[in-house]
């Protein structure tokens, strides 16, 4: 998976694969014959079935699930796209709307895309469908609804994935392979959010019964994203701050994992490497396309290739002017490094002194950024933290200061104007860093 480095319970409806079951009398995208669920089939009969809370999802009834009413915003496999919100439930909190970008990797290649929706790697078809989807789901980590997390109270939105595409579709993709017959997937992770956040603005009503108020009423959006997720509120953060600027909201940014240094940071004998990669999966996300990637707007503007907006990397340092937060583990278990080759301890030590530069950025980047970002940098080996109760408010790191923090804590700590610059060590070998005290298990709970 190339690209995935940039990394009441109901039971679902049966369904024969490549049926477009929506019950929900909204119109429904017309689906092509070779779209990949009705091509693939039950994959002759080797398809996994998710279960009742598909991957990445936890059993609960904390959150429900509303179905986007747009036609267009829909999954892989045509299927209407979901969000699962939580109306606010503290009246200090009542203005203020936490909304988070679901991760979980991304495919653009045939065999890719075909082992995900088969289940035959790490996914399955519940990353490229809606169908599999409970009508509530248990609430975890900055959505926990646990009044020890301290955003538990405000009005929560969580985006599932289920575009395969780092949220930047906006079209369809044509995938093919020798022997193999050919289908087409939808890739409309841009679309998704955009009707998404138009349908908030207005305010949306769970299937369940939840009301949520208009988003256009909220005085604080946290919008947030973990791994391929981190990569979509990223792209986007800026395109949600002229939305909601006009209206009088602030709006702030957490990008959580799948970060890396910025090109210039690597050794020289890398970054022939990293340019190559970084043009290959920008030509992945072209290749069989009939759009073009969704990208940060000023990125397009002003970047010298087109590639560059691509590189992840190039636009947090120089493109994003949404004040932004950014986690990202030392050691993190998808890093570039198994991909350039480059030895794990050094690319630790690369990714550490990041971190404590990051908050200098400013200085540099193309354009002009009026603020601080904040960073912390545990040493844990983990890969993400705001979809998991454990990495987010239990597992802690020493600042340097003396001061001990929970990656909530140093969130909180932010929100009320301090500057957050905690950084573990790099170390030699698999241990955790000197300062971190990591969770027990990479758990949900």
């Amino acid at each position: 998976m190339l690209i995935a480095m940039l990394f009441s319970c109901a039971e679902p409806q049966a369904r024969e694969p490549g049926d477009s079951a929506d019950d929900t009398g909204l119109d429904s995208i017309s689906i092509p014959d070779d779209n990949i669920a009705k091509v693939l089939g039950d994959c002759d009969g080797a398809l996994v079935d998710p279960g009742s809370y598909p991957n990445q999802l936890s059993e609960g009834a904390e959150l429900q699930l509303y179905r986007l009413a747009e036609p267009e915003a829909v999954c892989n496999d045509g299927s209407r796209a979901g969000i699962y919100v939580r109306s606010a439930t503290d009246e200090a909190l009542a203005s203020t709307w936490s909304i988070h970008v679901q991760g979980g990797g991304a495919c653009y290649g045939y065999e890719e895309c075909k082992a995900r929706y088969c289940g035959s790697a790490y996914y399955d078809a519940s990353k490229m469908s809606s169908e599999y989807l409970p009508a509530e789901v248990g609430a975890v980590g900055i959505y926990d609804a646990d009044p020890a997390n301290a955003y538990a109270g405000a009005n929560q939105v969580f985006f599932y994935y289920c575009s395969s595409d780092e949220w930047a579709g906006q079209g369809s993709r044509t995938l093919s392979a020798e022997g193999q017959p050919t289908f087409t997937q939808f890739e409309r992770g841009h679309v998704i959010l955009d009707a998404g956040i138009e349908e908030l603005l207005e305010g949306v009503s769970a299937e369940g019964g939840d009301e949520l108020p208009r988003l256009s009423d909220a005085e604080l959006v946290i919008f947030s994203g973990t791994s391929a997720g981190s990569h979509g509120a990223m792209t986007h953060a800026d395109w949600l701050q002229s939305r909601l600027e006009p209206l009088g909201i602030e709006s702030v940014a957490i990008f959580d994992a799948a970060h890396s240094p910025p090109r210039e940071s690597f050794p020289a004998e890398y970054q022939e490497e990293y340019d190559e990669l970084f043009e290959l999966l920008w030509s992945y996300q072209q290749e069989g396309a009939d759009y073009q990637p969704w990208v940060d707007e000023s990125c397009a503007r002003l970047a010298d290739e087109p590639a560059d907006c691509g590189d992840h990397s190039y636009v947090l340092h120089n493109h994003v002017t949404t004040p932004f937060f950014v986690r990202q583990d030392l050691r993190d278990t998808t890093s570039l490094a198994e991909y350039l080759g480059i030895p794990l301890d050094s690319y630790e030590s690369m990714t550490e002194a990041w971190l404590l530069a990051l908050p200098d950025a400013p200085a540099s980047a193309v354009e002009s950024l009026v603020f601080v970002p904040a960073v912390y940098g545990p040493n844990c080996a983990q890969h993400v933290a705001l979809e998991s109760t454990s990495w987010w408010r239990e597992a802690t790191l020493d600042a340097g200061d003396g001061t001990t923090l929970s990656f909530q804590d140093a969130v909180v700590a932010w929100r009320q104007g301090e500057a957050v610059a905690a950084v573990d060590s790099a170390v030699a070998g698999d241990e955790p860093g000197p300062r971190s005290s990591c969770a027990a298990v990479d758990g949900q709970r």
